[in-house]
């Protein structure tokens, strides 16, 4: 019996130095890795949202031409989400501000991706 509990105690101690060596070597590889592919995930830029970024724009930048009663509405309606990928960039005829303009680019970037 007392050869039998040697053996499993051999066993177990074999076992943990395995492990710990396994453990030390993934860990390394971890520290290997470049910093950035790390950071990547984390410095994504946030989804552009049509209601509350794009359209408030349009708003005040195309009302009331565009939007329901208007004179273009029918033929370019701005309320539709549809318009805004058909004209893409036809918008910086109108909005020439650089951080709306800005904010249109990353809208349809998105959408192409």
């Amino acid at each position: 019996m007392k050869l039998f509990i040697t053996y499993c105690v051999i066993l177990l101690i074999g076992c943990a130095h395995f492990n710990t060596e396994k453990r030390n070597d993934d860990l390394a590889s971890i520290a290997e890795l470049p910093k950035s592919d790390t950071l990547n995930v984390v410095n994504e830029v946030a989804m552009v949202s049509y209601s509350e970024d794009i359209l408030p724009i349009l708003k005040t930048r195309c009302q009331p031409c565009h939007f329901p009663g208007g004179k273009m509405h029918l033929r370019l309606p701005f309320d539709s989400v549809e318009t805004i990928y058909e004209v893409g960039d036809g918008f910086f005829t109108r909005i020439k501000d650089p951080e709306e303009q800005e904010v249109f680019r990353a809208f349809l970037d998105q959408e192409s991706k």
